[in-house]
């Protein structure tokens, strides 16, 4: 298996670059982003691109991958720009899709996500993949991943050489990663709105890791929603982590929001909607073409809480892997470095 990773600048894809050099039998592996690595890696080639992607079709013919893996997509906008957003969720995946019609391309998995179900008053309690949205997309979040997504759906629509596996991820929450709750969840006092107790889903970080590669080692085509198993009220959740909470006006929360965020609170629009409607997906296609989820959303929650409790007391306790391009060249040509 030869494989491109875009987006490997990102956890997600440097993570899923480590476990396929683990697995040993993955004859290349290519990382294309426009940031470098965040873990060590020893196999993979790192490629800078721009953040419309617009090298990727070009390294995928030169490379001859058989598989792209397209790990790019932006689902937090809390330091990302509206052009920004458009250009690497909707240009880039233009490209990708570009890269994947190259006749050695036999496969396709998009990491995409459940905001582009949007969260709203009327929502249904269990969104399946089949389920239209009630309403037009609210931001420019919602809007390019719903683009990209029909970019995507109709590749598979009109090459069925292509084996396309779309996953839909619910929000991630870590400790040892950054993400938008796993942010909010570190404030001393947690927003809420008040009369609101949202229904939340998460998924753990070993598991949004091990879909992907089940997705890739497996011949699944289509579209499945990847989230643990249960949802937790907000308030919950927030009592598990063992934090308090503080109201937002139901009226005007836009802008008790904006006033949050000017003062630096990690509170995007698309994590406002969640914590005031809630959002929960049904996952049970997954389950059926095979994967057995390690986590639930609730275990996931205990386990940050063990995180943050543990952080609080100790502190970081691994330096952070930096990317440096002569390093990285010498430990891996240099006949001075002793091989296993």
């Amino acid at each position: 298996m030869r494989v491109l990773i875009t987006g490997i600048g990102s956890v997600w894809g440097s993570r899923v670059a480590r476990a396929l050099e683990d697995l040993g039998s993955t004859e290349a592996i290519i990382g294309v982003d426009t940031e470098e690595p965040k873990v060590e890696l020893d196999t993979t080639e790192f490629v800078r691109a721009d953040e419309e992607l617009s090298i990727v079709p070009r390294i995928a013919r030169a490379t001859q991958v058989d598989t792209i893996l397209a790990l790019h997509l932006a689902t937090d906008t809390l330091h990302v720009s509206k052009q920004a957003l458009h250009d690497r969720n909707v240009i880039g995946t233009t490209n990708v899709v570009a890269a994947a019609s190259n006749d050695m391309v036999r496969k396709l998995v998009v990491k995409g996500s459940t905001h582009l179900y949007g969260s709203s008053y009327d929502d249904p309690y269990w969104f399946y993949e089949q389920t239209a949205r009630k309403h037009p997309p609210t931001d420019p979040l919602e809007r390019s991943l719903i683009e990209a997504d029909d970019i995507v759906r109709e590749l598979g629509d009109e090459n069925r050489r292509v084996q396309v596996t779309r996953l839909r991820f619910v929000d991630v929450l870590s400790g040892e990663l950054e993400s938008p709750f796993g942010r909010l969840l570190q404030l001393p006092i947690v927003p809420e709105v008040l009369g609101f107790d949202p229904r939340i889903q998460l998924v753990h970080e070993v598991d949004a890791v091990a879909a992907v590669l089940h997705a890739t080692l497996n011949q699944i085509p289509g579209v499945f929603n990847v989230a643990g198993d249960g949802v937790l009220p907000w308030s919950e959740v927030c009592a598990i982590v063992g934090k308090r909470r503080a109201p937002l006006p139901p009226l005007m929360t836009g802008w008790a929001a904006a006033a949050l965020r000017r003062l630096g609170a990690p509170l995007p629009d698309e994590l406002l909607r969640v914590i005031r409607y809630g959002r929960a997906v049904d996952a049970s296609a997954f389950r059926a073409a095979g994967y057995r989820f390690t986590h639930t959303t609730a275990s996931t929650v205990d386990d940050f809480a063990e995180w943050v409790r543990l952080h609080a007391a100790v502190g970081d306790t691994e330096p952070e892997y930096t990317y440096d391009h002569d390093t990285e060249s010498f430990l891996r040509r240099s006949p001075s470095v002793v091989r296993d």
